[in-house]
């Protein structure tokens, strides 16, 4: 039985015109963090400030100052 002509091979979907990128390329990149748009110079901290601890004198330091 005869066969009709061969159909001619598929060709390359092109959808954008130009240079194709190398094959090296990552077809998918995850997007990257947005940079800020504002960036205070000082960072405040947030509520009050914290008092220093009171420093008790030890009474035997004050009894006998020479020791270690």
């Amino acid at each position: 039985m005869p066969r009709g002509p061969r159909r001619a091979p598929p060709s390359a979907l092109r959808l954008v015109q130009g240079p194709l990128p190398p094959r090296a390329t990552p077809k998918h990149t995850l997007p990257s963090f947005p940079c800020p748009a504002f960036q205070p110079e000082a960072i405040l901290p947030h509520g009050p400030m914290p008092q220093s601890r009171i420093r008790r004198a030890d009474p035997i330091r004050l009894t006998f100052p020479n020791l270690p």
